[in-house]
């Protein structure tokens, strides 16, 4: 699941001090503990996730919970108290998820969100009004890609193969130039010490607020052979399952 703002002007993300103030105000383990019941791995507020692995920075550390720190964010950037509108699709835990931040920024006493969910295919149709590309904050049921450097153009660069998906607006010359080097080599070392980098940025000034990414779970009888399931739901290839005699 990811929360993001928009930056563009005009929206409380241009300043990055906001999302900041939100992370901050986000007790990330107790949200994978309601809603996963511990199942989770806590995310560090960037898009690389643990599924991509040898590129995944699993000793980050992010923003703590720290409501008052969150205030202290807001008041700088004059934006307190912040009042937003928090949108969700009607989808696995997500109206849940919206519900609990809801409450959780609430107790920070400088941060009041009314929550809207609306149903799945309503709120990812761009046609539609309150759909997920349009609205300031929102929640978005981002899946896996086979790389980070895939994810990387299609969701946050501006420049990107696929701009649409740039929910954010997030417009950044230091991330784009890094996926741009990325994309240049071969060397798998050297393109790990890229997306580190580009994972410190994102959790230094990213538009968004990962709380945790969820297990995809699955059970299949030990007389079912060949099955390897896939990151993305809906991606398993079944062609090779067989049953065992």
């Amino acid at each position: 699941a990811v929360v993001r703002l928009r930056t563009d002007d005009g929206f409380a993300g241009s300043d990055p001090r906001v999302m900041e103030a939100l992370k901050y105000a986000t007790d990330r383990e107790l949200l994978n503990d309601v809603l996963l019941q511990g199942r989770g791995i806590i995310g560090h507020n960037d898009p690389i996730a643990p599924v991509f692995e040898f590129f995944y920075d699993a000793e980050a550390q992010d923003q703590p919970y720290d409501p008052a720190r969150a205030c202290e964010l807001l008041d700088s950037a004059g934006r307190s108290p912040l009042e937003l509108t928090l949108y969700a699709p009607n989808a696995f835990e997500y109206p849940d998820l919206a519900t609990l931040l809801q409450q959780l920024w609430g107790e920070t006493g400088c941060i009041s969100v009314d929550v809207q969910i609306r149903e799945e295919g309503y709120y990812y149709d761009i046609s539609n009004p309150d759909n997920y590309f349009d609205v300031e904050l929102g929640i978005t049921g981002w899946g896996a890609r086979p790389s980070p450097q895939i994810l990387l153009r299609e969701a946050y660069i501006e420049s990107g193969i696929a701009t649409y998906f740039n929910e954010t607006r997030f417009s950044d010359p230091e991330v784009e130039a890094l996926v741009a080097e990325a994309s240049l080599t071969t060397d798998p070392d050297v393109r790990r010490a890229i997306f580190l980098e580009i994972s410190a940025i994102f959790r230094e000034r990213g538009p968004i607020l990962i709380p945790y990414f969820a297990p995809l779970l699955g059970a299949a009888n030990s007389s079912v052979m060949g099955l390897e399931m896939a990151p993305f739901p809906g991606s398993t290839d079944f062609r090779p399952v067989y049953f065992s005699s």
